[in-house]
């Protein structure tokens, strides 16, 4: 059995009678070479994947009014059309709907360059349960693939990697003042410092390398 997480893993370990412990194979992007871009005047922050109440984006959205107005927020997917109307219409009703762009899904072999594109790779969503608290989504990956830097939330699995490469910022609560403390706390120095971060992790944290265990635990089955 695998899973992309120690997190997970353990919690199976522990609920499952199993005839050897779970193994963690990450899901990682293939390996693309991105190129560093500088942060320019404006600094944009990425969400990109489902667009779905779940994903916590109304928060995201609510705490703009309180940006710095360099930053705007570009959400990339698709998903439920009347949640990415309200979304509109909260951008709309707290003032920021000139920041905000909404955009549909690109082909799959274009995600991680389109990202390239902007500067924050950004997910925060609320810990209700054990798959939210251990999560550790492909978008996460694929913002370090693109070079970002990374706000995400105060989350174990995805804490453990910022602390470990010092590629991003962490949320500490599902609130929206806090997410714009956090946003506002990115400068364009500390933002390029990051995304350098990133290109360096990036050549660990990709699937040519990640691919070596998988193939190797076919190799035991076998």
């Amino acid at each position: 059995m695998t899973t992309v997480c120690e997190g997970i893993a353990e919690l199976l370990n522990k609920e499952q009678v199993l005839r050897r412990p779970v193994q963690v194979v990450r899901s990682v992007p293939f390996y693309v070479s991105m190129p560093f871009r500088p942060t320019g005047e404006t600094i944009t922050v990425l969400y990109h994947g489902d667009i779905h109440y779940t994903r916590g984006l109304h928060k995201a959205v609510k705490s703009m009014a309180m940006w710095r107005p360099e930053f705007r927020l570009l959400i990339r997917g698709n998903g439920d059309a009347g949640y990415i109307e309200r979304l509109r219409e909260l951008a709309r009703e707290h003032g920021v709907a000139d920041r905000l762009t909404i955009e549909p899904a690109v082909p799959f072999d274009r995600i991680v360059p389109e990202a390239n594109k902007a500067d924050i790779g950004y997910f925060v969503h609320k810990d209700v349960s054990p798959q939210k608290r251990f999560v550790l989504p492909n978008k996460y990956f694929e913002y370090i693939m693109a070079g970002l830097a990374l706000c995400v939330s105060d989350l174990p699995e995805m804490a453990r990697l910022v602390h470990q490469y010092g590629f991003g910022k962490l949320v500490p609560e599902y609130d929206e003042a806090v997410i714009a403390n956090v946003i506002n706390s990115f400068d364009r120095p500390t933002i390029d410092a990051m995304k350098q971060r990133s290109i360096e992790a990036a050549k660990e944290l990709n699937w040519e390398v990640e691919q070596v265990r998988m193939l190797g635990l076919y190799n035991e089955l076998l």
